[in-house]
């Protein structure tokens, strides 16, 4: 069995790619500091420190906005 590691995207990589990811896997957004506004599926979430969102696949998340001091980033599962 191989064993395959989670992809890792920091959020500045998800504003450099248009503030969009459309994933076909299962995946979590992690917030580490500050605060993001992400829109999810249809709805808006705001996020704060230790906030954690859980996505299925063909799901959109869209970065709408996040604080100078956010921290954040995006685990892919293959």
């Amino acid at each position: 069995m191989e064993l395959t590691v989670p992809h890792l995207m920091d959020i500045e990589q998800l504003v450099a790619n248009c503030n969009i990811v459309s994933v076909h896997k299962y995946g979590f957004f992690l917030c580490r500091r500050g605060t993001a506004s992400i829109f999810l599926g249809d709805e808006v979430y705001r996020l704060s420190r230790n906030s954690l969102c859980i996505y299925t696949p063909n799901t959109f998340i869209r970065i709408l906005e996040k604080a100078v001091t956010c921290r954040a980033y995006c685990w892919v599962i293959p």
